[in-house]
């Protein structure tokens, strides 16, 4: 039994191999990995899990800066910044940062997981079935994440200043909704803030362009209403089902962000309620002094609007919208939950589909977040600026990853084998077995003796002195012959080897 349970682990983890599928065996820090969500060239995004005593366990996003960008300076401030930035920050609308810690030199802090879908998700399910999506989840999101970034607008330290937060990167990949309707800000690692350890070079782009404000495509000085443009641009694009900005090249999407007024919502969107049209073009106003002063005020609006209205923007619309958008996924977590899976179980076998608190892409051209330089192929980049496109390097890392499941794939055929041989040495032949039991022990009769003969005592020999050159090797063999008192078959019986019990 023992001998099939272990070639049944074996088989298992053959499986696991072979479809890249984490096991949580690998661990960085106090940390399970169950699979990889995101890697380029500056840090690597993992789901991970915290098992303590008693059962404890918790599902995290883990952010570790990669081991060639430990020599760059300038990267492992920005790695070290986001981390210091996002753990002054606690809000229920912000996803939270829960640890920092080394492993093998290189540093990285886990953060809150969201079960859910970013805003680009949600916007593409909801084109699949035809429709944009009912007004009160769309304001209902966005009055909960403009709740959230007042909260990192108006954060001070510990000496009672202001930290003058600007997130910089309010994009659908950045907006993250549970399935059970809650929202969440994620990512503020291009946020610009007093205490930030790196500065952006003069005329370098931080973020993604279809989402800029005009002032921040101008390389201007930002504050809070930066955030509130691209809030606008959210709103606008979850009330239309529609792209605001959109452009062959990033140089025709940067023009049209500078210099183009946006259009109603109603345009777009038959009986769009008039208070709606003008929120959304108060956000998007081009000059920031004729928008919202603050992310707060633009959130007021949205509720009292929804208050005149009678429009339920509760999380409960929203659980429920997304049980209709995304209700293959939530059905098969229910039945995992059902069959008495954890999520992490759940997670690691459902693939690469679930929403992390930095995953996600909204396909939008990005600035590089180290260079500031825009990547050439636009839309290619992930919200965490991550190239994800065939590039050589990542051609030979798969290429490498793929030997390596091909080495772990024949080492495990071949402690499969070691494992069968071993077993079928240990087991006798049934056969041969029965064959010795049955088979009778020839008798074994005692040898004549030679009768007695009379020695005569030899003459006395003068003494010699002893030859140097004898060989003693002819008296051993002499004395052994002498020596050999081994019993005799009698004569006309067969001689069987197994009938002598040698000492």
């Amino acid at each position: 039994m023992r001998y099939h349970a272990g070639v049944g682990r074996l088989l298992r983890r053959l499986g696991d191999v072979l479809r890249g599928r984490g096991t949580g065996t690998v661990r960085i820090g106090r940390y399970r990995i169950l699979r990889r969500l995101a890697e380029g060239g500056m840090g690597e995004i993992f789901l991970a899990r915290a098992v303590g005593r008693s059962g404890f366990e918790k599902v995290v996003v883990l952010k570790r800066i990669r081991q060639q960008s430990l020599g760059d300076r300038e990267a492992v401030n920005m790695f070290l910044d986001e981390a210091r930035l996002m753990a002054t920050l606690n809000h229920p609308n912000i996803v939270q940062v829960y640890d920092f810690g080394t492993a093998r030199g290189a540093p990285f802090f886990t953060m809150e997981y969201v079960h859910g879908e970013d805003l680009g998700r949600l916007m593409k399910a909801a084109a699949t079935i035809g429709r944009p999506l009912p007004l009160e989840v769309a304001i209902g999101i966005i009055a909960d994440a403009a709740a959230g970034l007042h909260h990192a607008h108006e954060k001070r330290g510990h000496d009672g200043r202001a930290l003058q937060i600007v997130h910089r990167d309010i994009s659908p990949s950045n907006v993250l909704v549970s399935y059970d309707g809650g929202v969440k800000v994620a990512d503020f690692g291009i946020a610009k803030w007093t205490r930030r350890e790196t500065e952006t070079r003069y005329g370098a782009l931080k973020g993604k362009i279809a989402y800029m404000s005009p002032e921040q495509c101008r390389s201007e000085a930002l504050d809070s209403r930066s955030d509130v443009f691209g809030l606008g641009i959210l709103l606008f694009e979850l009330v239309t089902g529609q792209r605001l900005y959109q452009g062959t090249s990033d140089f025709a999407i940067l023009q049209q962000v500078v210099t183009r007024d946006a259009p109603a919502p109603s345009s777009l969107r038959p009986h769009c309620p008039p208070e709606i049209d003008r929120i959304v073009l108060r956000a998007l106003a081009r000059d920031p002094a004729r928008r919202f002063s603050s992310a707060r005020e633009l959130q007021l609006a949205l509720e009292e609007f929804a208050r005149q209205e009678r429009l339920p923007i509760s999380s409960v619309s929203r659980a429920a919208e997304m049980e209709i958008l995304f209700g293959g996924k939530i059905v098969a977590w229910r039945e995992a939950v059902q069959a008495g899976r954890s999520l992490p179980e759940h997670l690691a076998d459902f693939g690469t589909e679930a929403t992390s608190a930095e995953q996600g892409d909204s396909g939008a051209p990005t600035a590089d977040r180290r260079t500031g330089t825009l990547p050439e192929r636009p839309g290619q980049v992930t919200a965490q600026g991550f190239d994800t496109t065939g590039s050589p390097g990542r051609h030979a890392e798969r290429t490498r990853a793929l030997w390596l499941r091909a080495g772990a794939v024949v080492l495990l055929a071949a402690g499969i084998s070691a494992i069968l041989m071993r077993q079928q040495s240990r087991t006798p032949d049934a056969t041969t077995a029965s064959t010795r039991a049955e088979m009778p022990r020839p008798v074994v009769e005692p040898l004549p003796q030679p009768p007695a003969q009379q020695t005569t005592a030899a003459p006395a020999q003068p003494s010699v002195p002893p030859d140097t050159d004898a060989r003693p090797a002819r008296t051993h063999r002499s004395r052994s012959r002498a020596s050999d008192t081994s019993p005799r078959p009698a004569p006309g019986k067969k001689w069987d080897p197994d009938s002598v019990l040698l000492p």
